[in-house]
């Protein structure tokens, strides 16, 4: 199921600076509430295929990670607490790009841009457009989980923006 959001960023954003945020793949990790661990790690072999069909489409390199969530939120008869996920990040001009595999055969599918917005008089914003596909029995948990964590990460990134802005500007806290 897709879903799309917006976050409209500071006024004196640098766009470069955004995207450099967004291809801080460890900060990016680092943002998951749930993070217990993560390594990078080589592709599972099940999943070659499309990180090469996405390379082709991208403009930057793909880099897979072996992440391990602590997901207390969901019921000991799915699934363990412990849960190993495959996340490949593809930065691209504009952004970044992810392919999630979790077990159960969830699978999202997530883009993340920075746009400017013509209705906005030229402000620029963080777009994230997410598509997710899962056994119907877990997509309540998986779009909650997403509808809980992309607000806080968007916060996140636009205190850390603001930060490097100041910075740049010569503001300190």
């Amino acid at each position: 199921m897709p879903s799309d959001s917006s976050l409209l960023l500071p006024p004196a954003t640098s766009v470069p600076s955004a995207i450099a945020i967004l291809h801080d793949h460890d900060w990016l990790i680092r943002l998951d509430p749930e993070l217990d661990s993560y390594m990078l790690s080589l592709p599972d072999a099940s999943i070659a295929g499309i990180q090469i069909a996405e390379k082709e489409k991208s403009h930057g390199s793909i880099k897979t990670y072996k992440v391990i969530d602590n997901m207390s939120g969901i019921p000991k008869s799915l699934y363990d607490v412990k849960v190993n996920i495959e996340i490949q990040i593809t930065d691209v001009i504009e952004g970044v790009d992810f392919l999630v595999h979790a077990p159960l055969g969830v699978v999202q599918r997530a883009k993340w841009r920075i746009v400017n917005d013509v209705g906005e008089q030229g402000a620029w914003q963080l777009s994230i457009e997410t598509e997710i596909t899962c056994l119907r029995l877990l997509m309540g948990i998986v779009r909650g989980k997403g509808e809980t964590n992309v607000p806080m990460m968007g916060k996140a990134f636009t205190e850390r923006l603001k930060k490097e802005s100041d910075g740049l500007n010569g503001v300190e806290d």
